[in-house]
C-alpha cells in the first residue's frame, strides 16, 4: 500500500505533462572505474554494464506514450575482498504531452528491481517516478522544471530538477542539464557534427538488497558523482552517438543492514540519518566508459 501511495504522490505532484522533439531511444555503456577500499591498501576495478530503452508510441496529435526499460550491472569487490555483483531493472511507463508552442512535458513511472538478484528477486521490488515541465522560451533556449523521487532500501530519496537546454545560433554548442542529476556539455567541430567534445556530469543515489529476505538481510547503498570529458563520433546520419569518455568518479558503496534506521535523501542532503555502516569508506578514482546511443528526432 505504502508503494503504491507513493506512486499516486509522484503522479500528482507532476502536474502537466512534458514531451520533447528528440529521443535516445536505445544507449549502451560499459564503465571501468578505479575504486579503493579505506580497510585495503589497494585499489580494484568496479566494472559496469548498462543497457538503456525508450519507446514513444503516439496516441494524438499533441500526446505520446512512452515505454523502456533500463538495466545497469555493477561488479565490484566489496565483501572480505570478493566480488560482488548488483543488478538494477527499471521499467518504464509513462506519458508525454505538448500543450503548446511554450510549454510541454512528460511523467513516467520508474518501478525497479534493485538486488544481487540471490533468491530475493521480488522482494527487491521499489517505487519510483519522474515528472518534467519545459518552458520553450527561444530557438535556442528552454527551461526545465522537475521532480524525482524513488523508494530506497534505506528509505526515500527525491530530488527537485531544475535545469535547461541551450543550443548556439551556429549549432556548434549544446548545454542539456537537468540537475542536480545529469548534465552534458558539447561543442562540435564543424556544422555536420561529425566529431565533437564534451564534459558529461552524473550523480547517483541507488541501494541493492543483499542476500535472501530475511531479518539479517543486508543492503548496500551507492553513491556516485562522475565527471567524464569525452570523444564523439556522430554516424549514420548523426543518429548514432559513438563517445569515449575518461574522468574522474566519487564511487561509494556503504553496507547497512535492512533492519537498521530508515532515512531520507533529498538531493545530497541526509534526514535522519542514524544508521550503522558496516563497511570502510570507497575512494573513488579514474573512470573511462565507452557508449552508444541511437538518438531519433531533432533536439529542441
Amino acid at each position: 500500500m505504502k508503494r503504491i501511495f507513493l506512486f499516486l504522490c509522484l503522479l500528482w505532484a507532476a502536474g502537466p505533462l512534458y514531451a520533447q522533439d528528440y529521443v535516445d531511444v536505445v544507449k549502451i555503456g560499459y564503465t571501468n572505474t578505479q575504486i579503493s577500499n579505506e580497510a585495503i591498501d589497494r585499489s580494484s576495478r568496479m566494472k559496469g554494464f548498462d543497457v538503456s530503452l525508450l519507446t514513444p508510441m503516439q496516441i494524438a496529435p499533441s500526446s505520446h506514450v512512452l515505454i523502456g526499460g533500463d538495466l545497469s550491472i555493477k561488479s565490484l569487490a566489496l565483501i572480505n575482498n570478493e566480488n560482488s555483483t548488483f543488478y538494477n531493472t527499471i521499467i518504464k511507463f509513462g506519458v508525454a504531452k505538448t500543450f503548446n508552442d511554450e510549454w510541454n512535458g512528460y511523467i513516467i513511472a520508474l518501478p525497479k528491481f534493485a538486488s544481487d538478484y540471490q533468491r530475493n528477486f521480488g522482494s527487491s521490488f521499489l517505487m519510483g517516478g519522474i515528472a518534467m515541465l519545459k518552458n520553450v522560451k527561444s530557438e535556442t533556449l528552454t527551461w526545465k522544471f522537475g521532480l524525482y523521487g524513488s523508494q530506497e532500501a534505506y528509505g526515500f530519496f527525491g530530488t527537485p530538477v531544475i535545469g535547461l537546454f541551450y543550443r548556439s545560433p551556429n549549432n556548434k554548442l549544446t548545454i542539456d542539464a537537468s540537475l542536480p542529476l545529469v548534465a552534458d556539455v558539447n561543442y562540435a567541430f564543424n556544422n555536420q557534427k561529425k566529431t565533437s567534445i564534451g564534459l558529461d556530469f552524473f550523480a547517483i543515489r541507488r541501494s541493492f538488497f543483499i542476500g535472501p529476505d530475511s531479518p539479517t538481510q543486508l543492503y548496500v547503498e551507492n553513491n556516485e558523482i562522475s565527471f567524464t570529458p569525452y570523444f564523439q563520433y556522430a554516424a549514420a546520419d548523426s543518429k548514432l552517438l559513438l563517445r569515449l569518455k575518461g574522468g574522474y568518479s566519487t564511487a561509494d558503496f556503504g553496507l547497512f543492514a535492512t533492519s537498521d534506521s530508515k532515512m531520507a535523501g533529498i538531493s545530497a542532503a541526509n534526514i535522519g540519518d542514524n544508521r550503522t555502516r558496516l563497511n570502510q569508506d570507497f575512494r573513488g578514482g579514474l573512470q573511462v566508459k565507452l557508449e552508444a546511443t541511437l538518438r531519433i528526432g531533432a533536439r529542441r
